[in-house]
């Protein structure tokens, strides 16, 4: 069964290395796509929540500081639309600042993951994650991580 993630990331590096380490767990079988700025994201969730035949995604990586939209606003957008409120989020980001931690669970964030600089160190972290958030009666409790 593929499933589907969306990456909401900026940095090409950051997405192809997530994309490579996501392509080498054939367990999660990932179909990703990969969105570079807030404003993109706002614009897929939008056109997503209004066409169903696709199907939402089964996760959301996402990055905070992003161009043209925060991180933090299109995290609201997605838990504001009743079709992408179920679909769980990842917060996956440098910043380790206590107030954007706070405000992403507040936003409705299920996890928040710190990227080291070179992103490898949260990799293990990371797949830990997407699996416990790609079970398919994983009954992930909001606000958790």
């Amino acid at each position: 069964m593929t499933r589907r993630i969306l990456l909401i990331e900026d940095n090409p590096d950051h997405a192809l290395l997530i994309q490579a380490w996501l392509e080498d767990h054939p367990a999660l079988a990932p179909q990703l796509t990969v969105l570079s700025d807030g404003l993109q994201a706002l614009e897929f969730i939008r056109w997503q929540a209004q066409t169903p035949v696709t199907g939402l995604p089964d996760l959301v990586l996402l990055d905070l500081k992003l161009p043209k939209v925060d991180g933090l606003d299109v995290l609201r957008a997605l838990r504001a639309s009743a079709a992408w409120m179920a679909v769980p989020v990842v917060v996956l980001t440098t910043s380790n600042n206590p107030a954007d931690i706070r405000a992403s669970f507040a936003s409705g964030a299920n996890a928040y993951l710190s990227k080291s600089s070179a992103l490898e160190g949260a990799m293990p972290k990371l797949l830990e994650t997407v699996e416990q958030a790609m079970r398919p009666a994983a009954g992930w409790p909001e606000g958790r991580g």
